[in-house]
C-alpha cells in the first residue's frame, strides 16, 4: 500500500507524480501525498495504518515507505507515530544514520527532503527495491520510466533473463538507463538528481569461522521469539497466513496469542493444505478464516499481478486474494513465514554444494561412484523446472543476450565474493532480497495490506548470515528450532510430505521416491477429484501452472489478443525460439516458468507499444 515518487526537474508536476502513485489494485489513492520543492516533486503514498504519515516542517519533509519498526520499542500507530520518533534520532548529528540503523528492523525506505536535495536510507536486505535514473527516483519502475520518458526503452539482455531466470541481476532493471540502488545504504542526491554519496552502512559478511553449532541454534530460537513478539508490538488485530508446512506453524508459535485474531489460509479448493491448516489454528485456540478464490484466480494474475508489481519479477501476488475477499482492511496487520527457505534453509544453495554437504545412504554412495567410474558427474543437475536448474535453459536465448547475461552474472558473483567468499554462489541468487525469483510474495502484499515477516526481521538475518552451510542443507538448523515453536500443533502432519512434523530429510525423500516410482500412488497424494478447472485439482497451496497455461479459457484469450501483437518484434532478438508459436501455443519443451514469463512480458510490452491503455494497468 505504501510507496515514494521523486522527479527532478522544472517539468515536474504534482499532478501527474499523484497520478502515477493512485494506480494499482487496492491502492489508498486519498493517502497520496506531494511535496513541491525548487528542484521537483517529492510523491508519498504511506501505509494505511501504522503510523507512517510523513511530516513536512521548516527543514523539510520526512517520509516512510513500507513497514519499518524501531526494535524493542512503542511508537504511536496511527498518525506519523513511527516517523515523529525517528526525527530526533535522524537529526542528530551525533547519531546519524548508523545508530538509526542499528535500532531499524523490517522492510522500508526512509527519505528526507529539503532544498538541497534528498537522502534516501534502503533496508538492510533489499527487500523494497528503489529505482534511479537521474530524472526520478521511485520504488516501482514502472513509475520511474513514465516520469523519465523510458517506458518503452526496454533492456534486452534484462528480458532474456528473465524469461530464463525469473530475475534481472543486480543493479540493472528492464529499461535502459535505470538501476536499482544497493541495499543497507545512505544514498544522497543533488537537486540536479545525481548521485552525491552512497554510503553502504551494512553487509550481510560471511563470518571467518561459523562458530558451535549450540550456540547459532540457540541464537536462532532467541531470535524468532524476539521478532514475533516485536513486529506485532502495539498491533491488536493480527492476521497470520497459515499453510499446511512447517514456516507458518513456526510463525504462529512465535506470535502473542492475544494478538491474533484469524488464521489466513488461501483456498481455491479445499484439500489437504486447507485441512491440516484448520487442525493447526484449532491446536492453537484460533479461528481459520479460507481466503477464497475463484478458479480463474491465477490466470487473472497475470494482469493483476503485474499491475500490481510491474515486470521486473514473475508477478505471482498471490496475496491479492485478500482484497478480491474484501478483508484486506480487516486486520491492522497480516504476517507471513516467506523467506525461511531462503535465508534460514538451502532453496538457492548449488546442486553440487548440497550433495556434497547432504547426508547419504549407503545406495546414494554406490550410485554416485558408479556414476564417476562411467566417466560422469557424481552429481545429478537441478531439473530446469526447479530454480537451482535454470542456467541450462540459457541456451534459449540469442547467443549474444545469453554472452551477456553471463557475463552480468559472472561480475555479480565477484561482487558477492568479495562479502561472502564461500557462499557466493548462493547469496547471489537473493541478495539483495529483491532479486530473489519469488519475492512477488512478500513485494506484493507490502501493497495490499499493512504487512511484515518474521524473517526479516534484524535479529533474523543477523543470525542467518552466521548459519554454516551443512546447518542450512536439508533447513537442518531451522527445522530443529522450529520443532520447539510447534507447541500443540506438533502431532498434526506436515501437508507437503504427508509426514509427522519430525521426519527427518532422509524419510521425506524416501517418500518421494516412493511417489515418483508409482503413478497412481503420487497422482493420489498430488491431486484432488476432477474439476471443470484441472489446474485448481491441486492437494497445495497454489495452482498446476501448466494447466492452467494450457486449459484455462482466460490464459486462452491472452494468447488470442497477443499473437499478433507487436510486442513479438521486441522479444524476437531475445530468443531462438519462435515467439509467436510461443505466445499461440504452450511449449512442452520449456518449463512453466518461462512459459508464463513470455506471457507475462508481451502482456507488458504490448500495452507499452500500443500507447493504449495496457491490460497490465487495467
Amino acid at each position: 500500500m505504501s510507496d515514494i515518487l521523486i522527479a527532478f526537474g522544472p517539468m515536474a508536476t504534482e499532478e501527474n507524480v499523484h497520478s502515477l502513485l493512485s494506480r494499482g489494485p487496492g491502492v489508498w489513492a486519498e493517502g497520496v501525498r506531494t511535496f513541491r520543492f525548487s528542484w521537483g516533486v517529492v510523491g508519498v503514498r504511506p501505509p494505511k495504518i501504522g503510523g507512517y504519515e510523513p511530516i513536512q516542517d521548516d527543514s523539510g519533509v520526512t517520509a516512510v515507505v513500507g513497514r519499518p519498526r524501531l526494535m524493542g520499542r512503542d511508537h504511536e500507530m496511527s498518525g506519523s507515530g513511527f516517523v515523529r520518533a525517528i526525527m530526533p534520532i535522524v537529526t542528530n548529528q551525533s547519531c546519524g544514520a548508523e545508530a538509526l540503523y542499528d535500532m531499524l528492523t523490517g522492510m522500508f525506505v526512509l527519505a528526507q527532503a529539503d532544498s538541497s536535495g534528498i537522502q534516501l536510507l534502503t533496508d538492510r536486505m533489499g527487500f523494497r527495491p528503489v529505482y534511479y535514473c537521474q530524472r526520478a527516483i521511485g520504488t516501482r519502475l514502472e513509475d520511474v520510466a513514465a516520469i523519465s520518458d523510458l517506458t518503452d526503452a526496454f533492456d534486452i539482455v534484462s528480458l532474456g533473463e528473465l524469461v530464463v531466470h525469473n530475475v534481472i541481476t543486480f543493479p540493472y532493471t528492464s529499461r535502459r538507463g535505470i538501476t536499482e540502488l544497493p541495499p543497507a545504504s545512505v544514498v544522497d542526491v543533488s537537486p540536479s538528481g545525481a548521485i552525491r554519496r552512497t554510503r553502504t552502512i551494512w553487509e550481510p559478511c560471511e563470518p571467518d569461522g561459523f562458530g558451535d553449532d549450540s550456540q547459532v541454534e540457540e541464537d536462532l530460537e532467541i531470535a524468532l521469539r524476539f521478532a514475533g513478539e516485536d513486529i506485532t508490538r502495539g498491533a491488536n488485530r493480527v492476521g497470520v497466513t497459515l499453510s499446511g508446512g512447517q514456516d507458518s506453524r513456526a510463525v504462529l508459535g512465535v506470535i502473542p496469542k492475544d494478538r491474533v485474531a484469524a488464521c489466513l489460509t488461501y483456498c481455491t479448493r479445499e484439500n489437504r493444505e486447507t485441512d491440516v491448516a484448520r487442525q493447526v489454528a484449532k491446536a492453537f485456540g484460533l479461528r481459520q478464516v479460507l481466503v477464497r478464490r475463484s478458479d480463474e484466480f491465477y490466470a487473472d494474475l497475470l494482469v493483476s499481478g503485474t499491475s500490481l508489481l510491474g515486470t521486473e519479477v514473475r508477478a505471482n501476488a498471490h496475496g491479492l486474494c485478500l482484497l478480491n475477499a474484501g478483508i484486506a482492511d480487516d486486520y491492522d496487520l497480516i504476517v507471513g513465514g516467506q523467506l525461511s527457505d531462503t535465508l534460514l534453509k538451502d532453496h538457492f544453495m548449488p546442486v553440487d554444494e548440497y550433495e556434497r554437504l547432504r547426508p547419504k545412504t549407503f545406495g546414494e554412495r554406490v550410485r554416485a561412484a558408479a556414476r564417476l567410474m562411467m566417466r560422469r558427474s557424481a552429481v545429478r543437475g537441478a531439473p530446469p523446472s526447479c530454480t537451482r536448474g535454470r542456467d541450462v535453459l540459457e541456451m534459449v536465448l540469442e547467443d549474444e543476450v545469453r554472452d551477456e547475461v553471463a557475463s552480468r552474472r559472472a561480475r555479480r558473483l565477484e561482487e558477492v565474493a568479495k562479502i561472502r567468499p564461500h557462499s557466493a554462489r548462493e547469496w547471489q541468487r537473493f541478495w539483495p532480497v529483491s532479486r530473489q525469483d519469488d519475492c512477488s510474495h512478500s513485494l506484493g502484499n507490502s501493497r495490499i495490506v499493512s504487512w511484515d515477516v518474521l524473517f526479516m526481521h534484524t535479529k533474523v538475518i543477523e543470525v542467518a548470515c552466521r548459519i554454516p552451510p551443512r546447518l542450512r542443507c536439508d533447513g537442518e538448523l531451522a527445522l530443529r528450532v522450529f520443532s520447539r515453536l510447534y507447541g500443540p500443533s506438533a502431532s498434526i502432519v506436515n501437508a507437503n510430505t504427508g509426514l509427522p512434523m519430525d521426519a527427518t530429510p532422509a524419510q521425506v525423500r524416501a517418500a518421494r521416491a516412493a511417489r515418483s516410482r508409482n503413478k497412481a500412488i503420487k497422482n493420489a497424494f498430488m491431486r484432488l477429484e476432477p474439476s471443470d478447472a484441472p489446474w485448481n485439482d491441486v492437494q497445495g497451496s497454489w495452482v498446476d501452472s501448466e494447466k492452467l497455461q494450457k486449459l484455462s479459457r482466460r490464459w486462452g484469450l491472452y494468447r488470442g489478443r497477443l499473437v499478433d501483437s507487436a510486442a513479438i518484434d521486441v522479444l524476437r532478438p531475445v530468443l531462438k525460439r519462435d515467439v509467436r508459436a510461443m505466445v499461440s501455443k504452450y511449449d512442452d519443451t520449456l518449463p512453466p516458468t518461462v512459459n508464463h514469463m513470455v506471457m507475462q512480458l508481451m502482456l507488458v510490452i504490448d500495452g507499452v507499444l500500443s500507447r493504449r491503455p495496457s491490460m497490465a494497468a487495467s
